[in-house]
């Protein structure tokens, strides 16, 4: 971090020498970047503790820890591939549930002709198979699917019976 002490640089997430490791997410707060893997790459070559790894970046030991776990162990930690793997996993677009899952794609469309609210099919569908997750979908997610997704992607699939069907209510 520039214009810090190394202590201070330590406190926020920083090395102290100018490089940020931490990554500003758009989930949960902060992500190690390219630069903090590289420094607990090169803390485990030296043979420091995740412990004392972890107060030099400025993050929880469980980060760290993680962090380690997920590139294979202390051994087998290599940065650049860890930092390939976690900007793949976070890649976008994501399968979309209702896209991926033709049974439960059928049911809610099913529920949707019946002139049921997202709501209701959410609540039926947990009701009806308590069992299965797979057949489970919010009610956020059926409204996605019909008014921002594609230009509602359920649309097409419900034809003239959508007209006026579903529309989203303000919350107070």
């Amino acid at each position: 971090m520039v214009g810090t002490t190394r202590p201070a640089g330590r406190g926020r997430g920083g090395s102290g020498d100018g490089f940020e490791v931490m990554v500003r997410g758009t989930g949960h707060g902060r992500r190690l970047g390219a630069q903090g893997r590289g420094a607990i790459a090169a803390g485990l070559a030296r043979g420091d503790s995740l412990a004392s790894i972890a107060r030099f970046l400025g993050v929880a030991v469980s980060t760290v820890s993680r962090e380690v776990a997920a590139g294979g162990g202390r051994q087998a930690y290599d940065p650049q591939a860890r930092h390939a793997q976690a900007r793949a996993a976070r890649a976008r677009p994501k399968a979309r549930v209702l896209d991926s899952n033709d049974q439960l794609r059928a049911l809610v469309v099913q529920g949707l002709r019946q002139r049921w609210s997202p709501q209701q099919i959410s609540r039926r569908l947990a009701a009806d198979h308590p069992e299965r997750d797979d057949l489970r979908v919010s009610h956020e997610t059926i409204y996605q699917s019909l008014y921002v997704q594609g230009r509602g992607t359920l649309r097409a699939e419900l034809g003239g019976v959508f007209n006026g069907l579903c529309k989203p209510s303000l919350k107070d």
